[in-house]
């Protein structure tokens, strides 16, 4: 069997350090996706494990869109905000891009106050393969998610992490890339809309690249399959 743990920032004092020490011994290999994850489980095992991409970046923008939904039919043009709490310092951040542009704003359905009004174009029942194609068909990409920075990449669609690399998943991930100039804050956004579609993608596909033949041989030889 094989674990894979997200990112935690675990207090260990305040659990049963022996309970999930002894459950991480059941496992053959484990894998985890960031640095953080690796170093809870190297303080419980004394073993540093490997680190591996997230799951939705060992598949190319190819496979991913054979299974998007083709639900948009229209030629309008249109900036996807994928935010799961945005706050207003953000939100003000989204309104400035879309100025800057002179495009809509469509938005999936996220759960905070925030949520109560706004002025962009709503699509609400956006599920799985719906969310794919609204990041196939924008023209821009706003978001403060992981998997909305990580489908960016995936798709290669100029977009920006809002205050991305204060969240320690999309720091690492922009890193990585090569993309970290990608990460906005309120202070820097003005400078970055100057050059906001001037987007390089190669090093990002290079590092995808050998990251998913690092992870293909990791799952090979963990399955005994090599």
């Amino acid at each position: 069997y094989a674990a894979s743990f997200g990112p935690l920032k675990i207090a260990w004092e305040q659990y049963d350090k022996v309970k999930y020490t002894d459950y991480l011994k059941k496992y053959s290999d484990i894998s985890v996706r960031e640095s953080g994850s690796a170093d809870n489980v190297e303080f419980l095992l004394g073993i540093r494990p490997p680190i591996h991409v997230d799951p939705t970046l060992l598949l190319y923008k190819e496979q991913w869109k054979k299974i998007q939904s083709d639900r948009i039919h229209n030629e309008e043009r249109y900036i996807l905000m994928y935010c799961l709490e945005p706050s207003k310092e953000q939100l003000r951040m989204v309104d400035k891009i879309s100025m800057k542009f002179g495009l809509p704003v469509m938005v999936t359905r996220y759960n905070n106050k925030n949520d109560y009004f706004n002025h962009y174009q709503k699509r609400y029942d956006t599920g799985p393969k719906e969310f794919l194609e609204l990041v196939d068909k924008a023209a821009f990409v706003v978001t403060s998610s992981f998997h909305g920075t990580a489908f960016s990449i995936i798709y290669e669609k100029p977009f920006f992490a809002l205050d991305g690399m204060s969240d320690r998943r999309i720091g690492n991930l922009l890193t990585l890339t090569g993309l970290a100039n990608r990460a906005v804050c309120e202070l820097d956004l003005e400078d970055k809309l100057t050059n906001a579609n001037q987007i390089d993608f190669m090093r990002a596909r290079e590092v995808l690249e050998n990251e998913r033949n690092k992870s293909c041989q990791y799952f090979m030889e963990g399955l005994e399959l090599s």
